[in-house]
């Protein structure tokens, strides 16, 4: 009975409307990828949205297809009452015929003040509640947080404060404070924009935070470098620190080039320390270098086709110039509401491991 209420719900959302097109807009987006070695498909992904616009509101339904079958119902509401902006979210499972989570957010301006109240409920009857407050005072900024849960006595989570002013010759400062159950949690101080006299090439932001855990007291020292004429480059740099609080030195872990021209882009980043691999150059860790070239915008070809090829470097790969894997993806419009999509891998172990195709239509 459940299965067949929400599949209703959504059939009335997403085709009860049909008769009033003009209001009407969506998408559909799917993509399908094979493992031609294994002949297997890893991966389908389809997502049908259908929003309906009436009386400064916006309401939608969206179905999500997986390998599974199918796996989600999303409806949603965006709009404005009075002087109040809401969005509200709700997900089932079809499957499992299941409500799975809602979320309302809310937020009104009031003479400069911004208030935002966050409401969140899941399946098992968790609820939390966030309400912020914050706004400008002259050059300066406040911000208070509070959440609310059921963990702590009278439902109360925890409280936060944030306030940020300039000061001096530097570029920003903030204060922000935390406190948890009747418990103090971290008190931290944070200056931007620290620049030394003949170094303007070197900008630092300095943090300091106290605590009543292990850690009790720490820092961070953030250096940015700027190049002026070469902005293309960037460095990513750490400072190092000795237990005493004194300085050792500054570890530059990366370097990336990046640089648009007539619609294409040219990047290569490298990594010099494992520890940065994921942040820098690919979400499995294994690389430590890539370089990319590909479109951007719509400059080129008139905006009909979009194309992004990289090559990623591995200090195990057997073949030439240590080449570990290679990726492509390209873009070919038709018209002006529908993409056709296609991506290939090569892995430098498991030959072409990876097709995808795919498509978006918006209406």
């Amino acid at each position: 009975m459940k299965k067949a209420l929400v599949l209703a719900f959504a059939a009335v959302m997403i085709f009860g409307a049909a008769a009033f097109a003009d209001m009407l807009s969506g998408s559909w987006s799917t993509s399908i990828c094979l493992d031609p070695v294994a002949m297997v498909f890893t991966v389908f992904d389809s997502t049908l949205t259908v929003n309906y616009e009436v009386c400064n509101w916006i309401f939608g339904a969206a179905l999500g297809f997986g390998l599974a079958g199918w796996e989600t119902v999303e409806f949603t509401a965006d709009g404005v009452l009075g002087a109040f902006t809401i969005g509200s979210v709700i997900i089932f499972d079809p499957v499992a015929a299941i409500f799975v989570s809602w979320a309302v957010d809310t937020s009104i301006s009031i003479a400069g003040v911004d208030i935002d109240l966050d409401f969140d409920m899941d399946n098992v009857g968790m609820i939390s509640l966030d309400v912020g407050i914050s706004g400008d005072v002259g050059l300066c900024t406040l911000a208070i947080t509070a959440e609310f849960g059921g963990y702590c006595e009278f439902l109360f989570e925890g409280i936060c404060f944030d306030f940020g002013f300039p000061f001096a010759c530097v570029e920003w400062v903030d204060v922000s404070a935390c406190f948890g159950c009747g418990t103090f949690e971290g008190i931290c101080f944070e200056i931007a924009g620290i620049q030394f006299a003949g170094l303007d090439w070197l900008i630092f932001d300095f943090e300091v935070c106290f605590d009543d855990g292990e850690l009790g007291k720490w820092f961070t020292f953030t250096p940015d470098f700027s190049f002026g004429a070469y902005d293309c480059i960037t460095l990513y740099a750490v400072v190092i620190t000795t237990p005493d609080w004194e300085f050792d030195a500054i570890d530059v872990y990366g370097i990336e080039i990046y640089y648009e021209w007539n619609g294409a882009y040219f990047q290569s980043v490298t990594a010099f320390h494992s520890d940065y691999y994921i942040e820098l150059i690919h979400p499995s860790g294994l690389y430590w270098e890539k370089i990319c070239v590909g479109t951007v915008g719509d400059s080129c070809c008139g905006g009909g086709f979009d194309f992004e090829i990289c090559v990623y470097f591995d200090e195990l790969s057997p073949l030439l110039f240590d080449i570990g894997l290679i990726s492509a993806g390209f873009g070919f419009g038709i018209g002006s509401n529908f993409f056709l999509t296609a991506s290939v891998e090569i892995d430098a172990a498991l030959g072409l491991h990876l097709v995808c195709l795919g498509f978006d239509v918006s209406f």
